[in-house]
């Protein structure tokens, strides 16, 4: 009886620790498909900044910064 209550506990150890588990990939899932479409949504209006003959922000705010520095 002893032998079965350990392995009973062994189990529910083990399903917890398979929850734990199969939660964090999922949460780290989520922050890499988050992190995958915010970097694809960067890209496209980069590509359509380039296309209408603009540069991308961050250029206009490096370009900015450097003229500051010069003055």
């Amino acid at each position: 009886m002893k032998h079965s209550l350990e392995n009973l506990g062994l189990h529910i150890i083990n399903s917890e620790f398979f929850q734990f588990i199969t939660f964090s990939n999922f949460a780290l899932l989520s922050i890499w498909l988050v992190i995958k479409e915010l970097r694809s949504e960067y890209r496209r209006s980069c590509s359509q900044h380039q296309l209408m003959g603009m540069e991308p922000l961050s250029s206009h705010i490096k370009n900015n910064i450097n003229t500051l520095l010069i003055v």
